[in-house]
């Protein structure tokens, strides 16, 4: 992701008309070793000295584009501290934020304004032997991303004895629905969203354990503005939401129904540009301004790759 922002970023360099008066810098960990293009000022940071120089180059700049997870809410506390250094924060504003950060009281929110969502539940024993968790139940951190700590059972009560066990406090617990897992990708300003992209998910499961091996960007389409539909009605109801932004979800017999909202860039936004022929960073500089309905030309396909792990 990183690196697709900063190669889109590093083009907006060429334009003529950006050119002259745009400076663009990143931080990055000063032990990774990641290419930077050309034009790109890049700050290595050491351990320890994150919070120092993410002040003085906030102190710099006019307007700060954030990627980081929302786990313990550290997207949210990052948002505010561009916005009290006085910059334009290129997101969503912190109460969306926060409100996404929350997987239980985003699901809540978005069924209070009609958005169909997966049910989400703090203790899932109410479900037990009902037809809804036929399929099983997901226990997943409430902040977590990326299928982080998730995990299939095949009912409530082992669902929550595992759950309470392992994430205590932030568990959440999710029926498993049937259906193909999807991802919208977004842009969004004003309560208003263009859908640029549907992505398909790949997740793996062993021996319980759920895992995002990947997605394939622009590979699904949405004749009958079903999925435009439905992102339009999550920015209606999450007016906060500006920028890029992801929503998870489940397209099963019924209709798709939403996991997840993701107030930032997503896994997919590596192929954006790719799939679509335009500038995602310039598209996002545009706003509040939209683009037109986009018409993916193909679909890339975007791959993590999972470290190793012993026992």
């Amino acid at each position: 992701m990183r690196q697709a922002q900063l190669a889109d970023l590093a083009a907006l360099l060429e334009a003529p008309e950006l050119a002259d008066g745009l400076r663009v810098s990143s931080l990055l960990d000063a032990r990774l070793c990641l290419d930077t293009p050309a034009g790109i000022e890049l700050h290595g940071v050491r351990a320890g000295a994150f919070p120092q120089v993410l002040q003085r180059e906030l102190a710099r700049s006019d307007a700060v584009w954030l990627t980081a997870p929302e786990t313990g809410d550290q997207l949210a506390t990052l948002s505010r501290q561009a916005l009290d250094a006085g910059c334009r924060l290129l997101g969503s504003d912190v109460a969306t934020v926060r409100l996404c950060s929350s997987k239980i009281q985003c699901a809540q929110w978005l069924a209070a304004h009609g958005v169909p969502c997966v049910p989400t539940l703090r203790d899932p024993r109410v479900w037990r032997g009902g037809a809804l968790v036929r399929a099983g139940v997901v226990v997943k951190p409430d902040d977590g991303v990326g299928c982080e700590g998730q995990r299939r059972f095949d009912t409530a009560d082992r669902a929550w004895a595992w759950g309470q066990a392992e994430l205590g406090e932030r568990a959440v617990y999710q029926p498993w629905v049937e259906g193909t897992p999807l991802s919208l990708s977004l842009l969004c300003a004003d309560g208003r969203a263009s859908l640029l992209s549907v992505n398909r998910q790949w997740i793996g499961e062993q021996d319980g354990v759920l895992r995002l091996h990947g997605v394939t960007v622009g590979a699904c389409g949405d004749a009958d503005g079903t999925l435009a539909r439905l992102a339009a009605a999550v920015a209606r109801a999450l007016a906060g939401l500006w920028g890029h932004a992801g929503v998870d979800l489940v397209l099963g017999p019924a209709g798709p129904v939403v996991l997840e909202v993701n107030p930032r860039a997503t896994l997919s936004y590596a192929g954006l540009r790719e799939t679509l022929g335009l500038n995602p960073a310039r598209a996002l500089l545009d706003l509040p301004h939209l683009p037109a309905p986009a018409h993916p030309s193909r679909n890339v396909r975007v791959e993590l790759a999972h470290a190793a792990t012993t026992t």
